[in-house]
């Protein structure tokens, strides 16, 4: 019969332990590097795990939010514009990390599409649709989720960082209104560029 040396499981205990340790503390300071950049959320679960409505911050949108049009269903090239709020899945959009600070933008009418700038006419600039578009990787459908003052964000293409997610206003008066589209445009600063990040309860 094998004889098994006491020291020896002592210091394998101890061993053990000192590696459970390091890891807790390594997945702490993860932890706490992702509350750093991200909008401070109770609980444990990362901000991304939640759905949002992205509501548009424009001083005269009132409560309107980033939606996608269910007229005959949410498919491919659905249309994506700003909407009185009203709490339908097709106003729910959830955040999927694909790594290198990137995520693809899921609606959750239809969870395989996400959020696409529409490159088929071969242009990519500003006035570029927003649609939704069965996922597929390519940059037009990932996006840099820029947060600003905890609980809104700015939406920057992968493809051209310098295009955020804009609604479009009218000339002149500067309405936004049902209907309104949602499309690329340089960053100006203006809160028609700027999204706020209310978690679906």
């Amino acid at each position: 019969m094998q004889r098994f040396d006491g020291k020896k499981i002592g210091s394998c205990r101890i061993l053990f332990f000192l590696g459970c340790a390091g890891l807790l503390l390594a997945g702490c300071a993860i932890g706490l590097s992702d509350k750093n950049s991200a909008p401070t959320i109770s609980g444990d679960r990362p901000w991304y795990d939640y759905g949002y409505y992205l509501s548009c911050l424009s001083a005269d949108s009132s409560y309107k939010v980033l939606d996608v049009d269910n007229r005959g269903g949410v498919k491919n090239g659905s249309k994506v514009q700003v909407w009185e709020f009203h709490g339908g899945q097709n106003q729910i959009w959830k955040f999927v990390p694909m790594g290198n600070g990137y995520f693809c933008i899921i609606s959750s009418a239809n969870t395989r599409l996400s959020l696409d700038a529409d490159i088929a006419p071969g242009f990519l600039g500003n006035g570029t649709k927003v649609q939704v578009w069965e996922y597929h990787g390519s940059d037009n459908q990932l996006w840099q989720v820029q947060i600003e003052n905890n609980r809104q964000c700015i939406i920057r293409s992968k493809a051209n960082p310098n295009l955020t997610i804009d609604a479009d206003i009218l000339p002149g008066g500067g309405r936004i209104f049902d209907g309104s589209k949602v499309q690329l445009w340089t960053y100006v600063g203006n809160g028609n560029q700027k999204w706020g990040l209310d978690r679906e309860n």
